[in-house]
């Protein structure tokens, strides 16, 4: 598992520090879409537009477009907000502080993937780094995201749902 932490030499304020790390995590997990690509295009409309629409209009899918461009570039829109946020997290939730991933008392999360398919529980902090990791690959895989109009595989809705599921689950816990 990679640190998404970054050393300063002086202390300073909080936002200044969240800002700076946004800078490097944003480096680091940058996924890479060409430039004339439609889910490029849509990329950057939707991270223009953040903040100054309703919600309404901003999930709606823009004629014209199809509708798995959109939801791909809407779903990489909300990564880089996660990667931003799991650098946020990274000073308040240590192993020692949440030591498993949760949401209150009731509800533990816990990490399965192709690559272990039986669930084991992780500090919070590491489930969360596990699924930036994770999302990052699978957003760059090009069978799963095409880029430049290839056709979308029959597991890119399945794996979009099981994404924005886990993305749900470090807010939930934060």
């Amino acid at each position: 598992v990679h640190s998404l932490s970054l050393s300063l030499r002086r202390p300073c304020s909080f936002s200044a520090m969240a800002q700076s790390r946004r800078i490097v995590a944003n480096r680091r997990w940058r996924i890479p879409l060409q430039e004339h690509s439609g889910i490029h295009a849509l990329h950057q409309q939707a991270s223009a537009t953040l903040g100054n629409a309703t919600l309404r209009e901003m999930l709606q899918v823009p004629w014209g477009v199809e509708k798995h461009n959109w939801v791909a570039a809407q779903t990489i829109a909300l990564f880089d907000e996660l990667v931003n946020f799991v650098t946020v997290l990274r000073d308040t939730c240590t192993p020692e502080r949440c030591p498993r991933m949760c949401c209150g008392k009731q509800v533990l999360y816990e990490w399965a993937d192709e690559t272990t398919p039986a669930p084991r529980s992780l500090p919070a902090i590491e489930y969360m780094e596990t699924l930036v990791e994770y999302a990052h690959k699978k957003l760059s895989d090009p069978s799963i995201v095409p880029q430049g109009g290839e056709p979308i595989s029959d597991n890119f809705m399945p794996c979009i749902k099981m994404l924005h599921k886990r993305f749900f689950r470090v807010y939930a816990h934060a």
